[in-house]
């Protein structure tokens, strides 16, 4: 469980107090259905465990490793609305995530995220299924085979150079050289050039939203707490509106580039899979060759999104 900031905990415990008047007498409560649930401690109407975790300005994984001690290594909270098990042991964190890994395979999606990702069509936050599987086998079998692999050889040595000479320029103009800045644009054209075959002209303003969007799925959401509250939520945190902001631009330019592929494909109608890029295949599968199932094109950029995000944690550091 990533363990969720002291502020937030605190800001979302107030703005629960709030929400809780606007809602208790609107939705009586339905009866409950018993289950067999883990021990966990005593909770409040509306915020749930949530105060378990700010209260006495312990901070939140202190608190959780306090009340794990009292309730046991399986303990379930709520916050807000949202039920969580708490795995806090060798042995039950083995049977979640081997002995019982089909059942907990998929992953919770956040409200931010299900925005980010296109509805969870994506490989990282796809449900677990024969969708999720056979876009995985695509991208291991047909986008990261060594053939493939080897086949950019050429084009990440000409991105090296490119990295190199804006390097160099930059160290010309100032003593000091935004690295971070530069690596983050050269993985980012590796990655653009290898997928669809061509640069992209929206740089800048794609690399903000895609670091916004970044920032966006790391972090909180007073919507994942309180899901019958959207709608309030929405208004008091802001996160989802960002996230839409981000999507429609990123989501723009993948767009932009797959029409223009597909300009490029109808003009000069190759049919050599030499020259075949990555985004070549994808549109290949769009059309239902060689899958079972045709690939959505929300399925395809977040296939690329997410490609994007995997050349960020293997070559920059954290």
């Amino acid at each position: 469980m990533e363990l969720l900031p002291y502020y937030f905990l605190t800001f979302a415990f107030l703005s629960s107090i709030i929400l809780s008047f606007l809602q208790a007498k609107a939705f009586p409560a339905k009866p409950s259905t018993f289950l067999r649930l883990p021990p966990g401690p005593w909770q409040l109407p509306v915020v749930g465990s949530m105060h378990h975790l700010i209260v006495g300005g312990s901070l939140p994984h202190r608190a959780l490793r306090d009340l794990s001690k009292k309730y046991g290594p399986l303990m379930l909270l709520k916050l807000g609305e949202t039920p969580t098990i708490i795995a806090s042991s060798i042995e039950a964190a083995k049977e979640i995530m081997r002995t019982q890994d089909v059942t907990f395979a998929t992953r919770p999606i956040s409200v931010t995220v299900h925005t980010l990702s296109w509805g969870g069509r994506d490989i990282i936050f796809a449900p677990y299924g024969d969708y999720w599987r056979q876009t995985r086998k695509v991208c291991i079998t047909k986008l990261f085979g060594p053939k493939r692999i080897q086949a950019y050889r050429s084009l990440r040595e000409e991105e090296v150079k490119n990295l190199i000479h804006n390097i160099t320029r930059a160290a010309k103009t100032s003593p000091l050289v935004n690295l971070s800045e530069l690596m983050t644009a050269f993985v980012s054209d590796t990655t653009v050039r290898a997928i669809t075959g061509a640069t992209h002209k929206e740089h800048p303003e794609f690399l903000r939203a895609w670091g916004t969007s970044l920032k966006l799925a790391a972090g909180s959401n007073l919507a994942d707490l309180f899901p019958s509250k959207r709608w309030l939520t929405d208004i008091v945190s802001g996160a989802t509106y960002e996230a839409e902001k981000c999507n429609q631009i990123i989501g723009g330019l993948f767009d932009n580039i797959i029409k223009m592929k597909r300009e490029r494909n109808a003009i000069s109608d190759a049919t050599d899979t030499e020259d075949e890029d990555l985004l070549d295949l994808l549109l290949k599968m769009h059309k239902g060759e060689g899958v079972p199932t045709p690939l959505e094109l929300d399925s395809i950029k977040g296939v690329i999104l997410d490609l994007l995000e995997r050349e960020v944690r293997l070559r920059l550091p954290p």
